[in-house]
């Protein structure tokens, strides 16, 4: 069994679970592969990955994202066989923003999928929108049922290369939808994966990970009008993994089969700088004449010095001017 939907601490007011913990728990369980998923960033990728060697457990790297298609908004999560691609798609999230949210464009995760495996969150996709007609929400903004989501898996099944549908059993909301999910599932050949969407470590932790929701929504903690869902979101052994699935096997199978294809190394311990893909294009447009990243780099950080020296007193310029030059020739170095 392999649990790949986790959220560390670096999901930040949304995890209360640290890398170092989670890997030596996952250890004591004993776990051979382990996936962490971050809402919206890959900050703990590289620590994730090394504490995974340390243990010898296989590590999965992914991100839980926002993606626009249209003019909707909902989540995916992507897991990578590889690294590229990923952090791509990840980066460039930050060049959108909804609701002081980073997203990627469909277009985007379209021409950037080579290698990536995408996987429909049970309650947060666009899936999971239409299907969760128990909630009133979700109703008001046109949720459509079972045959919306039909054709809208059509729109993804006929877009990307390779998608799984999340089967959760963490609350009563996603029982309430799973007959759909295994429907769809069936209908258009998409396989299931057993899952839990992972935020704290033990069952009692979950008073925690309610208090950085207070946090998160500015809420108080001894509100009695604040909604509490129950949910079991918590680090569970491989033992009550396959008790809970225990009548779905395919889809702890399918996870399992998944995890299999997925043999990811990063190289560390040779940092290089980033290289920008369009130096001379970008240059172009601006009627400048430029070959080479560095030379492009350093006249767009001396341009924009310029701009903002002009809210600084004259007889502090040339402190300004001589600390970017310091910092400009570190990068370079």
């Amino acid at each position: 069994m392999v649990a790949f939907h986790i959220h560390s601490d670096y999901s930040l007011l949304h995890s209360t679970i640290k890398i170092k913990e989670l890997v030596k728990k996952a250890k004591e369980y004993g776990y051979k592969t382990l996936g962490i998923t971050e809402l919206d960033n890959m900050f703990s990728a590289i620590e994730f990955y090394e504490e995974c060697k340390k243990f010898e457990i296989k590590p999965i790297i992914g991100s839980e994202v926002i993606i626009k298609r249209d003019d909707v908004f909902s989540r995916m999560i992507l897991l990578k066989t590889g690294y590229d691609n990923l952090m791509y798609l990840s980066s460039i999230a930050y060049l959108y923003y909804y609701k002081k949210v980073p997203f990627i464009p469909f277009e985007e995760l379209i021409k950037n999928q080579q290698g990536l495996i995408t996987v429909f969150p049970m309650m947060e996709s666009e899936i999971g929108f239409h299907l969760n007609l128990f909630d009133e929400d979700n109703v008001l903004k046109g949720a459509g049922g079972l045959e919306k989501a039909k054709e809208i898996i059509k729109i993804y099944k006929n877009s990307l290369n390779e998608i799984f549908l999340e089967i959760r059993r963490d609350s009563f909301k996603e029982r309430l939808v799973e007959n759909d999910f295994l429907t769809i599932s069936n209908e258009f050949d998409i396989p299931i994966l057993a899952s839990s969407n992972i935020f704290y470590l033990q069952k009692g932790d979950y008073i925690y990970k309610d208090a950085l929701e207070c946090i998160e929504n500015n809420k108080l903690f001894d509100d009695l009008h604040r909604k509490f869902e129950v949910r079991e979101n918590y680090f569970p052994s491989p033992e009550e993994f396959e008790k809970k699935f225990a009548d779905l096997p395919e889809a702890i199978e399918n996870t399992d089969r998944l995890s299999e294809g997925i043999n990811l190394e990063i190289p560390l311990g040779n940092p290089t700088p980033p290289t920008f893909k369009f130096t001379k294009e970008y240059a172009s447009k601006e009627g400048l004449n430029f070959e080479k990243d560095v030379e492009y780099f350093e006249y767009k950080c001396r341009e924009g010095l310029k701009e903002r020296l002009k809210q600084i007193p004259k007889e502090l310029h040339k402190k300004y001017e001589d600390r970017l030059e310091y910092e400009i020739d570190i990068l370079k170095k």
